[in-house]
């Protein structure tokens, strides 16, 4: 797991791509799951590889991701904080609606993104025609004055 280093340049400016070390984990056995806690938001990227897979031989896989604090910290919190079961679920709702608002935050930065490149597109799709059209008719007009210059020096015209 490693955060890629747009999502860390926009949700962490004071981390730099350094301070992050990649993650590894290797499954001995056909069946397993390996558990990571990641504390930093962001865009992370995960690569999967399974050596023993092959065309006739394909290997399934599943990634799960669960976002939010872990059973032991939220029992924590409420031994810590004294809480009651109500305030606990209040608290809980408080975390969700957080975690909506971030991905909805995050969807937006995306949609921009996507936005300025779609803008981005479209304008390169009307300067390159007009490119090509200009290489195009300096080409003929240098075809023209070769074909004009080699009849001349052969006196055919």
């Amino acid at each position: 797991v490693n955060p890629s280093a747009e999502g860390l340049n926009n949700i962490l400016p004071g981390r730099k791509r350094k301070d992050f070390k990649p993650v590894s984990e290797e499954i001995k056995s056909k069946e397993g799951s390996i558990s990571q806690m990641i504390e930093d938001a962001g865009e992370f990227s995960v690569c999967i590889r399974a050596s023993p897979a092959s065309a006739k031989n394909p290997m399934r896989f599943g990634l799960a991701v669960k976002t939010g604090r872990s059973k032991s910290e939220q029992t924590e919190r409420k031994d810590k904080e004294h809480l009651s079961g109500i305030e606990m679920s209040l608290v809980r709702l408080t975390d969700e609606m957080e975690e909506i608002l971030d991905e909805a935050d995050f969807a937006k930065e995306r949609e921009m993104i996507f936005h300025n490149q779609s803008r981005s597109m479209a304008q390169a799709s009307v300067y390159w025609p007009i490119l090509h059209l200009a290489v195009l008719c300096i080409t003929g007009v240098t075809m023209a004055n070769h074909i004009v210059r080699f009849f001349k020096s052969r006196h055919i015209i």
